[in-house]
């Protein structure tokens, strides 16, 4: 700063001073405040993680009382006891299909032998087969209930199982009533509407297993979350068949509202302080030479 006059040198310093200031600020604040985002963000994502499971843990529910309805009832115990096929006619119709909301439907006796088995696809109306997969799980239910999911070679389907009773809810069980869902983009595309949540069907090629853990739901499943840009995350959680297996890897679309806020908000504050620095350059700049004006013109008059 050799040379410099008194009031460049000043001048320097000021500005010097403020933009080291200005770049310790915006450094401190988008470490603080991204951290903060970041919390805010994950909590989120869970809570929408945790609704999802809430939604196929209720559906499920919903469709073991279905299956519970139909499974004690005399003409259902009647059925397997006499094999009338009267009540197939009068009763296991397409249209049963379409107000269940169910795309199989499967009857076993105690011994694990089917007597009644249909699938039914719900978008074009046509019956398709019911996968072993199905029927073995309801063959192991014995006289017990069973809900959940159970993977097939073609597809993910949420089941429930039911044995058959008297209507008065009297026994011994004389088999097992089984009403299915297959979990398809219809499922999925059920959830997003009703929950208000982009919830696609997850690609195993996103490796997801190998980004980290960042929190775990109240189930015990990991949720991964993964930043696509400032302004959109996703998260990814699996669904667990019968087994304990995951069965569908479900990826969750979450656009970072509190980022793309705080983003237009640091915008508009760099604006604000370009404003206000060249305000303050021109400012100083003016009170110097009124300053050494005065100081020159005191001198001449002593």
């Amino acid at each position: 700063m050799k040379g410099m006059s008194l009031k460049r040198k000043v001048f320097a310093i000021f500005i010097a001073a403020l933009l080291l200031l200005t770049l310790i600020f915006f450094v401190g604040a988008d470490l603080f405040i991204d951290e903060i985002i970041l919390k805010v963000e994950k909590a989120h994502i869970k809570v929408d993680a945790e609704r999802v499971y809430s939604f196929v843990e209720r559906e499920t529910e919903t469709l073991e009382m279905y299956a519970e309805d139909w499974a004690v009832w005399d003409d259902t115990y009647n059925f397997v006891v006499n094999g009338n096929e009267n009540y197939i006619r009068s009763n296991l119709l397409y249209n049963t299909f379409k107000i269940l909301s169910v795309n199989y439907i499967l009857i076993l006796d105690r011994s694990g032998n089917v007597i009644f088995s249909r699938g039914y696809n719900l978008k074009n109306g046509r019956e398709i087969g019911v996968p072993e997969e199905l029927v073995r799980f309801a063959a192991q239910s014995g006289d017990r209930g069973l809900k959940g999911i159970v993977k097939t070679s073609d597809n993910i389907t949420v089941a429930a199982v039911e044995p058959v009773l008297k209507s008065d809810g009297s026994g011994p069980s004389v088999g097992v009533f089984v009403l299915g869902r297959i979990f398809d983009e219809g499922y999925i595309k059920n959830i997003s509407d009703t929950l208000g949540i982009k919830i696609s069907k997850a690609e195993t090629e996103n490796r997801i297993t190998e980004l980290k853990e960042a929190l775990y739901l109240k189930n015990g499943q990991p949720l991964w979350i993964k930043t696509i840009s400032p302004k959109k995350s996703e998260g990814y959680f699996a669904l667990k068949d019968v087994l304990g297996n995951d069965a569908l890897l479900l990826k969750m679309d979450f656009i970072r509202h509190a980022n793309i806020a705080f983003l237009s908000l640091r915008r508009f504050f760099v604006a604000f302080l370009i404003f206000s620095i060249s305000a303050y350059c021109i400012s100083t700049l003016l009170w110097f030479e009124g300053l050494f004006f005065h100081a020159f013109y005191a001198y001449l008059c002593y």
